[in-house]
């Protein structure tokens, strides 16, 4: 029987439980090599507007501006 399912795993109990029933000879752990690493600009790209994008950047600019402004 070679039926292949994808699991998520939610901690770490989850994959020691596998690990028992692997060695048990009730299941095979399939290993496959880490995905790729996704940056965090990939994840975010097209959350925002374009609109909401520029205003955010104007309020980091002038949150950043009073910043500097009181440490001096």
């Amino acid at each position: 029987m070679e039926n292949q399912i994808v699991v998520e795993l939610k901690n770490e109990n989850a994959l020691n439980l596998l690990y028992d029933l692997e060695k048990m000879d009730i299941l095979h752990i399939v290993r496959k090599e880490e995905p790729e690493k996704i940056k965090l600009s990939e994840k975010l790209k097209g959350l925002l507007t374009k609109d909401q994008g520029l205003d955010l950047k104007k309020h980091v600019e002038s949150i950043r501006k009073e910043w500097s402004d009181n440490t001096l």
